[in-house]
């Protein structure tokens, strides 16, 4: 932990902070929140992350429900073997099956215009925050599935039995017993999905080839030969590192409230 974690934090905000002649400086910073360039990025980073958090958290917690109370053994081994996969899957070689897929001479592209007479383009575009959310959601919705599925497998069978008998339905069953149990596993997992699309580089990178202005793209020109600032790169590193950081202390804290509830 402390040679790959500690020591690179560490390097990253001495680097953001020293001048010349290792004065200290907070130019850096400043440069960062009040360049209208830079606070976009934050702001789009941001929004595509909240965005696709919660879409992700209701689609996964709904899946998760069904993995956990579906009639069939085998079915839910199956279901539960694909989300691994999908959730595994990322990088380079998802962007580019959605460019296979929804490109502008994507196979559904040229299907849906062909046979149907939809136009995708140029309503839809790949290369776009729509675009990305659509992507995200690929390998997010069966990350959260993950994540939440322990909490409603907390949630007993002998529970809904006993609330049947006494004479609830299940949707009450669920609105005051179920849901306040999973409440606070379903929040943090959309904490943690957030701080997952925030830090998220090569799937976006490989898709839109940095023509969207995004936070970590941004890091990854300034490493470049055409805007090579390093230090600069370090301080939007160091905010970025402040809000995932923010993020996992939160989804801590809500952990451990569910884990009280399901002892």
């Amino acid at each position: 932990m402390g040679l790959t974690l500690i020591a690179p934090a560490g390097y990253l905000v001495w680097s953001s902070v020293t001048g010349e002649r290792s004065a200290f400086t907070l130019e850096r910073y400043g440069r960062v929140l009040t360049d209208p360039f830079y606070l976009r990025g934050f702001q789009n980073s941001i929004a595509l992350s909240v965005l696709t958090a919660l879409e992700a958290t209701l689609a996964g917690s709904l899946l998760a429900a069904t993995f956990t109370y579906a009639p069939a053994l085998s079915f839910r081994s199956g279901l539960l073997t694909l989300t691994n996969l999908a959730a595994n899957l990322g990088g380079v070689s998802l962007a580019f099956a959605f460019v296979a897929l929804l490109g502008t001479n994507g196979m559904l592209t040229i299907v849906l215009r062909e046979s149907v007479g939809v136009q995708l383009y140029p309503a839809f575009s790949l290369v776009s925050l729509t675009g990305l959310n659509l992507v995200y959601l690929y390998f997010l919705v069966p990350f959260v599935v993950l994540v939440v599925l322990p909490a409603f497998r907390g949630v007993r069978r002998q529970w809904v039995e006993a609330a049947l008998t006494l004479g609830a339905t299940r949707g009450q069953f669920w609105w005051h017993v179920g849901i306040p149990v999973v409440w606070p596993s379903i929040l943090a997992v959309f904490i943690l999905t957030f701080a997952n699309a925030f830090g998220t580089y090569s799937t976006a990178m490989a898709l839109t080839v940095g023509r969207v202005n995004l936070i970590p793209l941004q890091i990854g020109f300034l490493f470049g030969e055409s805007a090579f600032d390093t230090e600069l790169a370090d301080a939007l590193s160091v905010l970025m590192i402040a809000v995932t950081s923010g993020c996992v202390l939160a989804y801590r804290l809500f952990s451990r409230r569910t884990a009280r509830w399901l002892r």
